[in-house]
């Protein structure tokens, strides 16, 4: 049987005032979820906070795949609609929030996601991107017109193509996977991405337990400037045999 310990950490950044990150960690059901909150420095700290409101209660436990699919779907629409209406009722132009979620079962597992924030799975020393940011510049380079190393320096790489409160109609993706021992999972906000490669983040997490992987992390990213709200879960998977 597969158990799990996890760790989390989120920082203001070197340049920010306001922590517009929320982060979720709910090990004990076997759930986490990342949020990245734009609109600017209240409206943002509110959205990415009505993300881990809505989901404070959610039971994985026992629940098949189909059922948590739905409710986390669902979930998030509901918070899609909450922010839209904030946004009107406080004459404020956008009220939104990125999300990036993991849902783990001994059966199944499954991330969820509607923005730029990310997931990887670091499976056997190899390195997967699972999420596929909901960007201008990773639709340029699905298009070809742009390369990987291109979209990490192009002005407009901030620019958003889904998030949660930015529209009437918000459409969440999916990745489901089949966990595996020894599986290491990192969720991360765009603040941590753009500063630490993902070898680094890959290296850390492999040699450390989850709290000092997180730890050191985040002083990585701090220590290449991080003029960004920085967060990251980790996530690691074991036998309980061994």
């Amino acid at each position: 049987m597969l158990i799990w310990t996890s760790a989390h950490r989120t920082d203001v950044g070197t340049r920010r005032r306001v922590n517009e990150d929320a982060v979720l960690n709910r090990a004990e059901q076997g759930f986490w979820l990342v949020a990245d909150g734009m609109g600017g420095h209240a409206a943002g700290e509110y959205a990415s906070q009505a993300m881990v409101r809505a989901f404070e209660d959610l039971q994985v436990r026992n629940r098949s795949l189909v059922e948590l699919v739905d409710e986390v779907d669902e979930r998030i629409k509901q918070v899609n609609q909450h922010l839209l209406r904030y946004a009107r009722s406080n004459n404020v132009a956008t009220v939104g929030t990125t999300v990036a979620l993991l849902v783990l079962t001994k059966d199944f597992g499954f991330c969820t996601w509607v923005g730029d924030t990310r997931m990887y799975l670091v499976r056997q020393g190899h390195v997967i991107q699972m999420t596929q940011d909901h960007s201008l510049v990773h639709s340029l380079v699905a298009q070809g017109q742009i390369t990987l190393e291109e979209a990490e320096q192009h002005p407009s790489r901030n620019v958003l193509m889904r998030a949660v409160g930015a529209g009437p109609v918000v459409q969440p993706a999916i990745q489901l996977f089949q966990p595996q021992n020894g599986d290491i999972y990192v969720l991360c906000s765009d603040g941590f991405y753009h500063e630490v490669h993902d070898s680094v983040m890959a290296e850390v997490v492999q040699e450390c337990h989850p709290r000092e992987a997180s730890e050191a992390l985040m002083e990585s990213a701090l220590s290449e400037g991080a003029d960004d709200n920085v967060s990251l879960i980790v996530v690691r998977l074991r036998d309980s045999e061994h």
